[in-house]
């Protein structure tokens, strides 16, 4: 068996044939990037007599999060070939990828899974995110905003809102261009509509909708701009589609929340799984983040191959479980006890800034 990184076209091809097989077979139209040829050094695979048996990919990305830039690594299309399973083959490709973001500066893996393998190396489900389900007659139609099907013609638009977000993935042209064309291929169970909200002047608005073939929901996979010509919207959608509710889930954080503040939403995770996997190199990344949450408070980080340390003075905080250290920075949809009693400085600090801020995941960057 042999484990290495993608290195022709052949190779590429039978990779994404296995990607297809195992997954669904519009996999190369809705992961460009995932798949394209400048990522082919993400792509890890196990080659048994020339034949592509194993698999696993990631695309590397950056997150702004209130000024601080952070290095993620998405993880997707893990697969390995039914003849070959249970052979740990994945697993190994996965170490091979983990000290590969090592190598680049990738400071979170982000996984669009959860267990197994994923667990075994210390990833953990975390987020901090509020899932939304609203009946259209919580909502009362306006004139305010209109509703406009997008057209190509309307991506500068549309990325001049986006990058007003504070919170987001940084994304070329190029990228947003491939993302956005790939991430609302249709599928077999549900098509992804792209609307621009337009108010007296100019476009405040967009939205990435999810339209399953059956149901009575309208979901929202992506949105960016004025929340409140958004919320004003959501009867348009639902009646465009002859729906009955809208769908989606953002983080705490985001400037949506507080406007549904008379609705109850459910508290959820990300739906995927995190490992930080550069504790100090993040810290370091998320100061100007931490100097509007906390401007007062001088905490010390350091880790060894065991365990990330919190220090203040002659306060030490330890974690010593990955998993629980993804939960503590990202959050969780449970309560978990971090045991901070004895370290009220450090204490004051981490409520201060966990959960951070983050991206809804299963947006456009959906890897």
């Amino acid at each position: 068996m042999i484990f290495k990184n993608v290195e022709n076209l052949i190779e590429r091809n039978q990779a994404v044939d296995l990607a297809k097989a195992v997954f669904k077979p519009n996999m190369e139209e809705q992961f460009p990037l995932l798949f394209g040829e400048s990522n082919w050094n993400h792509m890890f695979i196990a080659i048994e007599e020339g034949i592509v048996v194993s698999m696993v990919n990631y695309y590397p990305s950056k997150i702004l999060i209130h000024g601080a830039q952070i290095h993620v690594a998405s993880v997707g299309a893990v697969c390995t070939h039914p003849g070959f399973r249970n052979r740990k083959l994945a697993s190994s490709l996965l170490k091979l990828a983990e000290n590969q973001m090592q190598v680049e500066g990738v400071q979170i893996m982000i996984i669009s899974g959860s267990g197994g393998i994923y667990s075994n190396i210390g990833a953990s489900l975390a987020g901090n995110v509020y899932e939304y389900m609203l009946d259209s007659s919580n909502f009362i139609d306006t004139d305010d905003f209109e509703l406009k099907t997008n057209t190509t013609e309307c991506f500068d638009c549309l990325k001049s809102i986006y990058e007003l977000e504070k919170v987001r993935f940084l994304r070329s042209d190029y990228e947003f261009k491939k993302m956005l064309k790939g991430q609302t291929y249709p599928d077999s169970f549900a098509t992804y509509p792209i609307y621009m909200i337009k108010g007296k002047k100019q476009a405040e608005a967009y939205v990435i909708g999810v339209l399953p073939i059956e149901g009575d929901e309208f979901g929202l996979k992506e949105f960016g701009g004025n929340r409140k010509a958004i919320i004003a919207c959501f009867n348009k959608m639902i009646k465009k589609h002859q729906r009955l509710k809208i769908h989606f889930a953002a983080d705490i954080n985001d400037p949506i929340i507080p406007l549904l503040h008379d609705f109850y939403p459910k508290k959820i995770h990300q739906h995927a799984s995190f490992k930080i996997i550069n504790f100090i190199s993040l810290m370091q990344s998320l100061k100007p983040y931490f100097t509007q949450r906390a401007p007062d408070t001088s905490i010390e980080f350091n880790s060894n191959e065991n365990e990330v340390i919190f220090k203040a003075g002659r306060e030490i905080y330890v974690v010593s479980n990955p998993q629980l250290l993804s939960q503590l920075v990202l959050g969780f949809d449970q309560e978990v006890n971090f045991n901070l009693d004895g370290v009220p400085t450090i204490k004051s600090f981490i409520e201060a800034v966990f959960p951070i801020p983050f991206v809804w995941t299963h947006n456009l960057n959906y890897q």
